[in-house]
């Protein structure tokens, strides 16, 4: 696999008449682009289509999150639009109902986990952690969302996030979990294939 197969352009810029001048000026010595919301909320799904039938990898850069079957739904139609790659957040149900949805497809589901603009205050504040009892002196007292308490209750078996790493089991995995495991379309550290 040479460079210009490694390389993902992200197309991160307000316009779909500047993204095309960028593809454009880049020509084939780029085969690979991401697009995120500033693109796709200017036109850019389109653009990535078009991208797709031209022979182009495109990287959907979308973090979904919503009910699985909302998911699901999304991703078969990611997946007919020939999109190589699409981000959705690491919440169970929702990657579970991905993958479903993307077989049969040469579309790679990556899980975004914590986002890394968030540091652990972010966390705190969004009631997926909470403050460790013991957290480091002339660390702030602030107290827990009321939200922490009434999710955490509702939940059988919560998830928790340590900052910029991957979600672990606080306690075992529900046993749907440890007898059907969660199919992976690709693994993450394998590249997708190039065509």
């Amino acid at each position: 696999m040479n460079a210009r197969d490694r390389l993902i352009v992200g197309l991160d810029i307000p316009t779909i008449a500047e993204a095309e001048n960028m593809v454009a000026t880049l020509g084939d010595s780029v085969s690979f682009y991401k697009i995120g919301y500033q693109l796709v909320f200017a036109g850019g799904l389109e653009f990535a289509r078009d991208l797709a039938k031209d022979g182009k990898q495109v990287f959907l850069d979308m973090k979904l999150l919503d009910i699985d079957n909302t998911v699901a739904k999304g991703v078969e139609n990611i997946a007919k639009m020939g999109m190589t790659m699409l981000t959705l957040h690491a919440y169970p149900k929702a990657m579970q109902a991905a993958v479903e949805a993307a077989k049969g497809s040469d579309l790679c589901l990556l899980g975004v986990t914590v986002l890394t603009s968030m540091d652990a205050e972010d966390l705190i504040d969004a009631a997926i952690t909470r403050r460790r009892e013991n957290s480091s002196p002339g660390a702030p007292n602030r107290p827990r969302p009321r939200a922490w308490a009434a999710s955490s209750a509702r939940r059988k078996n919560p998830l928790w996030f340590a900052p910029f790493s991957a979600p672990t089991w606080r306690s075992s995995p529900p046993a749907s979990a440890r007898s059907a495991p969660m199919p992976a379309t690709r693994s993450v550290s394998s590249p997708p294939a190039m065509h």
